[in-house]
């Protein structure tokens, strides 16, 4: 009698065992694209091939902290203007700090092929990093200092190093900081 309760519940503790498992995500975390647009200065549509269909995501960069830009719309390429362009009605007000965000990210980036990846699947906008020719676009922005690393989302000590040593070699976002004692001291060591 025990050996046929033995042989009906093994069964049902092993299904129950295996129902507390983890969700495992089997995506592959990395693809690679064409940036088809900059649409804000921390995000991109990136078109992709996956499984003979064409699809695209838009991306958010991870770690960087854009400012007042992120999130902010960049104007779009018109087909008239010059590469690189960015024609703005007269009745739109315009941020200085917007446009050349834009700009440069769209220099940097547009029709490039890059490779992705992703660390947040939460549609409709992913998260992660963006590599371009081998580097780690997200990186490069902090340490040729066009932006600061934000802090809110990673406690990541290189990144922290990166954006010391663009602080201390005075680039970017950090030239105006010339001559301030407190920065200064920072450099020192």
């Amino acid at each position: 009698m025990k050996n046929i309760l033995a042989f009906i519940l093994l069964p049902l503790l092993a299904t129950n065992s295996l129902a507390k498992e983890h969700y495992v995500d089997l995506r592959d975390v990395n693809f690679k694209g064409k940036v088809v647009e900059v649409s804000s200065p921390n995000i991109f549509k990136i078109e992709t091939t996956q499984y003979g269909s064409q699809r695209h995501f838009w991306i958010e960069l991870i770690n960087v902290d854009f400012g007042v830009v992120a999130g902010k719309k960049c104007q779009h390429r018109t087909l008239a203007g010059k590469i690189g362009d960015y024609v703005t009605p007269s009745f739109i007000k315009t941020d200085s700090k917007l446009q050349q965000s834009c700009k440069y990210m769209d220099d940097l980036l547009h029709e490039k092929l890059i490779q992705a990846e992703i660390t947040d699947w939460s549609q409709p906008i992913l998260k992660g990093y963006l590599f371009y020719d081998a580097v780690n676009v997200n990186n490069e922005l902090i340490a040729n200092g066009l932006y600061r690393v934000d802090y809110k989302q990673t406690r990541d000590a290189n990144l922290a190093i990166l954006e010391r040593h663009a602080r201390c070699q005075r680039l970017g976002i950090w030239k105006s900081k010339l001559g301030i004692p407190e920065e200064d001291m920072k450099c020192q060591n």
